[in-house]
């Protein structure tokens, strides 16, 4: 409570449609969240869906959307297999995903999360690397990583 109640200031508000609330983040990584959805809004048509990687969720209930796939995290101790994988990957083809949000975590060093497409989801990393370009990024993207800093994302658009 008292960590919160000295967070209570306007740069610790997430001012998004639905979040409003408090967070003890950093005001840079909640200024990142914001950003990032609000291009979201600005770009996608009604009803389009988009895709978040490796482990940000959190978007899909910022926008209010589902996920295109089944698998949410994709890190190494969420164990994704080799065939879920491969499901993600014709998921995201199925369902024409044309927009992705990938955030920095995909370089985490941490042991437990691992790296996106070394330790973990290749067939996914290689798809996207080969079928979207970036088109925005927000955020420190060159620093290190954690839940509750230093969070960047960097919008991908299907070529």
């Amino acid at each position: 409570f008292k960590y919160m109640q000295s967070h209570a200031q306007p740069e610790h508000f997430l001012a998004t449609e639905r979040g409003g609330i408090l967070l003890g983040n950093e005001p840079e990584w909640l200024q990142t969240a914001a950003s990032t959805v609000n291009f979201l809004k600005k770009n996608l048509p009604p009803g389009e869906q988009f895709f978040a990687v490796p482990a940000d969720p959190l978007y899909y209930f910022l926008m209010d959307q589902r996920s295109p796939t089944y698998q949410l995290v994709f890190t190494d101790f969420n164990s994704v297999s080799a065939a879920q994988d491969r499901q993600t990957v014709e998921d995201l083809k199925q369902k024409n995903i044309k927009w992705i949000v990938m955030s920095n975590f995909i370089k985490m060093v941490d042991p437990t999360v691992g790296e996106f497409g070394v330790t973990n989801s290749p067939n996914l990393a290689q798809y996207i690397r080969e079928n979207f370009y970036p088109v925005a990024l927000f955020g420190p993207w060159e620093k290190q990583p954690w839940w509750h800093v230093n969070h960047a994302t960097m919008i991908l658009r299907k070529k």
